[in-house]
């Protein structure tokens, strides 16, 4: 089975990359393959571990602190690592920050069988887009694991003031000769949700950051008694966040709306085994 979505560029054209891990405005595989291999090294990540990359820094870290050096360069604006092979473990999950998309070009094999998350939570920057993550092999590409780069949700409006709009989706670019994307495969940009209206008396409750499951996130609601709920964040087959309601009274103010979805891009021949790609449209 072959599948085929929507160009990495759209999106890139319309958003920013932020430290909370938010798309910016270029395409994070332009300049990432260079015409001749200049690395000669493996990025292997085992498990079980949790791991940092700062793409302001160009820093890796693992749990406790241990740092982990990995060559790259900053180019176009965009975080680079050249490798020979990339793998990262089943039981091993690696967080992406910082205000750079990142690109990791391997020359022979890219396999994510853990979780590579660049999604942007609320309890980080609330209201941020999802991250921007290239990954390229010149060889096979494949995804067994997870690929997260979902919106963070919007935070609940003050005393009488609207809710925060829920952060859209970011970008997921996958190129490779040959793209193998496994039966429990993830592949997430949903919007989260939006933050409810606050009221003369109430703050409102923040909205939901966009889950890796397809589902839309849902909107703030329950805190403000006057004040609008949140909207509900893009989903599975819909990339629209829904708006958020109106207020009622005088004082409350309404919800905001929720994330649309970001963009998944597939370059090659493609095999999908059954993953979960969300939002597909």
């Amino acid at each position: 089975m072959t599948r085929s979505i929507a160009s990495f560029a759209l999106l890139m054209a319309a958003c920013r990359f932020d430290p909370a891990g938010a798309a910016a405005g270029v395409d994070p595989g332009a300049d990432a393959a260079p015409d001749e291999d200049v690395s000669a090294f493996d990025l292997v990540l085992p498990g079980p571990a949790h791991y940092l990359y700062d793409t302001a820094a160009g820093s890796l870290e693992r749990d406790g602190g241990e740092s982990i050096d990995v060559p790259s360069e900053v180019r176009d604006g965009v975080r680079v690592i050249d490798a020979a092979s990339v793998l990262l473990a089943h039981d091993a999950v690696l967080r992406v920050v910082g205000e750079l998309p990142l690109a990791v070009t391997a020359a022979s094999t890219v396999e994510i069988d853990g979780t590579l998350d660049a999604s942007s939570r609320l309890a980080d920057a609330a209201g941020k887009s999802g991250g921007a993550v290239s990954l390229t092999a010149r060889a096979r590409l494949a995804v067994g694991g997870r690929i997260l780069v979902g919106g963070a949700g919007g935070a609940g409006g003050a005393l009488s003031s609207a809710g925060d709009t829920g952060g859209a989706g970011g970008a997921i670019r996958l190129s490779g000769h040959e793209i193998l994307l496994a039966e429990h495969a993830v592949l997430s940009a949903n919007g989260g949700g939006g933050g409810e209206g606050g009221d003369a008396d109430q703050v409102g409750r923040p909205g939901e950051d966009a889950p890796a499951d397809g589902r839309r996130a849902h909107g703030g609601a329950g805190d403000a008694n006057d004040g609008g709920d949140g909207g509900e964040g893009a989903g599975d087959l819909d990339i629209a966040g829904k708006p958020g309601k109106a207020g009622a009274g005088a004082e409350g103010a309404p919800g905001g709306a929720g994330g649309a979805g970001g963009v998944i891009s597939l370059l090659g021949l493609v095999t999908d085994g059954g993953a979960r790609i969300t939002p597909t449209y």
